[in-house]
Parts: structure tokens; C-alpha cells; sequence
């Protein structure tokens, strides 16, 4: 999405219901932190090491609602840009 902090992101879940207002975060990437972790762990590498991580500032963070129940769910993502473009996205996410 190329985001920035003129940005405005927006979720919501099962394709209904009010989106809810993402908060951006300037912060590392839990998921490369962990790859980067896993990796660190393997002695006999035939590639380079992964870069370190760094702050990213293309994170946004929200809350799931608490009442939400177990199983698949579908999350949409909607961001517009500092230019009012708009674009969404759609992922499946399981809730434990």
C-alpha cells in the first residue's frame, strides 16, 4: 500500500459492520523479528545473514473485538493515501 503517516487505514470483519480506525506504529515488524530470530539459529548457512531488523513505518495495529468467536474470519483492510486514493485488501484469519 506504500502508506505514510498522511495515511488513514481502516478494518473491519466478515465484510460488515463500521471499520475501525488502525493506529500507526513505527516499530519493528514482529514477523521479520521472528524470521530473523529463526534464521540466527541455524549454524550451517550457504546464503548471507538476513539484514537486522528496523523500525518500519508502514505498520498500523488495532484491536480484534473481544467477543469475536473461534474460527475463520474474514479481515479487510482499507487504507487512503494522502492523494484520496483508497485501496482494500481482504485476508482469511483464524481465531483461536
Amino acid at each position: 500500500f506504500n502508506g505514510s503517516e498522511r495515511s488513514k487505514v481502516a478494518m473491519r470483519l466478515d465484510g460488515s459492520g463500521d471499520w475501525a480506525e488502525l493506529e500507526r506504529r513505527v516499530t519493528t515488524d514482529p514477523a521479520y523479528v521472528q524470521l530473523f530470530e529463526a534464521e540466527q539459529k541455524i549454524t550451517n548457512k550457504t546464503w548471507r545473514d538476513l539484514p537486522k531488523p528496523k523500525s518500519s513505518t508502514h505498520l498500523w495495529q488495532g484491536k480484534l473485538p473481544a467477543e469475536l468467536a473461534p474460527g475463520l474470519h474474514l479481515i479487510e483492510v482499507r487504507t487512503v493515501d494522502m492523494h484520496g486514493r483508497e485501496f482494500v485488501d481482504r485476508r482469511s484469519i483464524r481465531v483461536e
